[in-house]
């Protein structure tokens, strides 16, 4: 398997793709964005999108390891939920993860994860 194109920067056309593949009616994320977020302001945060994409793949990061977290939110499955078996639990992590994994270079050398896994 080729996987030289990892080697490469992000492309502006490879975000947008990976942000047309977030869904907007998903819970936010520690960092607080959504699909909807990125979806609507993209005209005015890619510059600095790409900027930051591009410093993590390059190993510049200051402070990305703040990223390397997520949240384990409990929902109710009915109403009045009292018990532990009345919740399901989600875990989030952050939008910027996801804009790293959806991209179409680490889906076609990484492959799709299974319906209802990430």
């Amino acid at each position: 398997m080729d996987l030289s194109s990892l080697e490469e920067p992000f492309t502006e056309e490879e975000v947008l793709s990976a942000i047309k593949e977030l869904p907007v009616d998903r819970a936010l994320g520690p960092d607080g964005f959504t699909g909807a977020f990125y979806k609507a302001n993209w005209s005015f945060i890619k510059a600095d999108v790409l900027a930051a994409l591009n410093d993590f793949h390059a190993g510049y990061g200051r402070g990305f390891d703040k990223l390397n977290n997520g949240l384990i939110v409990l929902l109710p499955k009915k109403q009045m939920a009292a018990e532990p078996g009345d919740f399901r639990a989600i875990a989030t992590i952050h939008s910027f993860g996801k804009l790293v994994t959806k991209s179409p270079r680490a889906e076609a050398s990484f492959g799709h994860a299974p319906p209802g896994r990430q």
